[in-house]
């Protein structure tokens, strides 16, 4: 899962497998993700033009996620956006555990880092306020110079207009999903019911 690269291992079934079963247990769905990942993730139609047009203009364009900063990054270098990026504000990281040996590989994916980077505590993540206060302050931006898209209205576009920004919903966020897959990526998460 994107959100919890340790699910796997965490699953109660490894509490009865060997070392090398979960290890192979591990490679196994790490395997599956990437392969799957990389048949599959695809910019929305016109981001990539969108982009390459604000960079064109002159606007800085700040990716702000939940995700962990070094994974949102290597996801954006793989679909060939980091480039129209300045900077990328996210949380500073999952709580890995020290002897966990699947973690180091983690941080490693965060090559070519843009200008900016900004990670943050998980209690500052959207829709707190402060990710995007943190964005206005180190690019000397005032709030309604500020714009923000999300394919949220909770989490990215009514936060960022309590603060004085524009809101821009880019609505295609989870419209193509099953209720299968919604199910699933439901149960899978550490979402509340909220």
């Amino acid at each position: 899962s994107v959100e919890d690269p340790f699910a796997v291992q965490k699953l109660r079934l490894c509490h009865y497998l060997s070392r090398d079963e979960v290890d192979t247990l591990v490679h196994a769905s790490q395997v599956a993700f990437g392969r799957t990942r990389r048949r599959r993730l695809r910019p929305y139609d016109g981001v990539r033009e969108t982009l390459h047009w604000a960079a064109s203009n002159g606007i800085q364009v700040i990716a702000a996620t939940n995700a962990p900063w070094y994974q949102a990054w290597s996801r954006l270098r793989r679909l060939g956006l980091a480039t129209f990026f300045t900077g990328i504000v996210g949380w500073e990281g999952f709580p890995v555990e020290t002897d966990d040996p699947y973690a180091p590989q983690l941080k490693g994916n965060a090559r070519a880092l843009p200008g900016l980077c900004i990670p943050i505590p998980k209690s500052s993540l959207k829709p707190n306020l402060e990710m995007y206060e943190r964005v206005a302050a180190a690019t000397n931006v005032k709030m309604d110079e500020m714009w923000v898209v999300g394919d949220s209205l909770e989490k990215d576009v009514l936060p960022a207009l309590s603060i004085g920004a524009h809101g821009v919903w880019a609505e295609y966020g989870d419209r193509d999903i099953s209720e299968v897959d919604r199910a699933t990526i439901l149960n899978i998460t550490h979402w509340s019911s909220e």
